[in-house]
């Protein structure tokens, strides 16, 4: 009915719609069936899905879309199987800084602990790759974490992965919330990145290094310095942070 709570999944929808999230790419399982289904619902408008057909392109496109656009990208994967598939491109995004939030769909939790065939230990595999990891074990924890994790990828900070991992169980995602708490993002932010200039400032505030001579090129200069280097020169060069 027009009245009722939403799902789980389509409360963690509706979550990262609201903080300005615009795509998902996607190579979900039987465990992400909700989570599809709430993308094709009316909630899940604004939202456009992007079918891939293996897990390392799902990762490696959503690192591009952020690197491009500056705007937060998601990834909907299918177990920890599919989220190790998809690890060596969201390794790249980890050290780029690209903000990427990462659904992974989890068997539902009465299999937790039974060794069921499928299971894995996902929050391990996850933390090699991410800043942030989060196992929701109630619908209403779903719309919680997803805030949360949109908040965090969306927040830049010199040296530290922006990439968010959601482990959402399957019954977690069908059954409804319960509360009627909505997280709301502040008004007017378009959830875009800082621009490259931007960006510069803040590696350069990070570290405590004078600018670089004018003789000096970005190859030549020691890693704390580089960021003072993005500043000043017009051409594009590759810093590798130590």
């Amino acid at each position: 009915s027009g009245g009722a709570l939403p799902t789980g999944a389509g409360a963690m929808l509706a979550a990262l719609k609201r903080s300005g999230l615009e795509v998902m790419f996607a190579n979900p399982g039987t465990t992400e069936m909700c989570l599809v289904a709430a993308l094709d619902s009316k909630g899940g408008a604004g939202v456009r899905p992007v079918l891939c057909l293996h897990e390392n392109v799902v990762t490696g496109a959503a690192d591009g879309y952020g690197r491009v656009t500056g705007k937060s990208a998601c990834c909907l994967l299918h177990l920890g199987v599919g989220l190790t598939n998809g690890a060596a491109n969201l390794h790249n995004a980890n050290r780029a800084m690209t903000p990427v939030i990462v659904i992974v769909g989890e068997m539902a939790t009465w299999h937790r602990g039974k060794d069921a065939p499928l299971e894995m230990d996902i929050s391990a595999v996850a933390k090699t790759v991410a800043g942030k990891v989060s196992l929701s074990l109630t619908p209403d924890q779903l719309e919680k974490d997803a805030a949360e994790a949109a908040l965090f990828v969306r927040e830049f900070r010199a040296s530290h992965s922006r990439v968010a991992v959601l482990i959402a169980p399957h019954d977690c995602q069908r059954e409804r919330v319960t509360g009627t708490a909505r997280y709301e993002f502040k008004e007017g932010y378009d959830n875009k990145d800082r621009t490259p200039f931007e960006r510069a400032l803040l590696l350069q505030k990070a570290f405590s290094a004078s600018p670089p001579s004018p003789s000096s090129t970005p190859a030549q200069s020691s890693s704390p310095v580089a960021a003072s280097a993005i500043v000043n020169w017009n051409t594009p060069f590759v810093w590798f942070p130590e």
